[in-house]
């Protein structure tokens, strides 16, 4: 246990706090707040509001979107499934549920230095002329993990690889 001997501390807490009233008094408040800001080490305040809220976002945005953009390909899944199916609701959810094998967890050094993040899905329904599929979006590296959890719940589903309907549908 760690004991704290306050005779030795709280002299010097007393010390400091009759310096900053000896500072403070009477004088204009642009005075004692400059004089906070450089002898007592306010300015560190906002040196920390800088990096916590500007500087260290935008370094992560940016390691982050190269990382993305050096290492990561997704492909676009057409999932069919037969129109009398006999599955319940659960079966969804269970395939939804096998997808989180592919969260893991990663190093300092991957996180902050490198940029990896934990890679996501989408899964979209979408119309087009008329016809209704489900889509997934997801990184090449899980697609056998995506089509594994989906005929393991819909064994008679048919999953095609389609080209991305938003660019492919842009005219100009």
């Amino acid at each position: 246990m760690i004991e704290i001997d306050l005779s030795t501390i709280l002299p010097w807490i007393n010390n400091f706090m009759n310096m900053m009233i000896a500072d403070f008094s009477g004088d204009d408040p642009w005075v004692a707040i400059s004089l906070f800001l450089f002898k007592y080490q306010g300015w560190l305040l906002y040196i920390w509001i800088f990096i916590q809220y500007l500087a260290f976002p935008e370094y992560m945005f940016y390691i982050q979107n190269r990382w993305f953009a050096k290492n990561v390909q997704t492909v676009l899944l057409a999932i069919d499934v037969p129109k009398m199916n006999e599955q319940s609701v659960q079966a969804m959810e269970n395939f939804f549920d096998h997808l989180l094998g592919a969260h893991g967890s990663f190093l300092w050094w991957d996180k902050y230095i490198d940029g990896q993040f934990q890679l996501g899905f989408s899964c979209e329904l979408i119309s087009i002329d008329g016809n209704i599929q489900f889509l997934i979006r997801t990184p090449k590296q899980f697609r056998n993990m995506v089509e594994a959890a989906l005929y393991g719940q819909f064994p008679d589903a048919e999953v095609t690889e389609v080209q991305d309907y938003v660019t492919a549908n842009r005219t100009g």
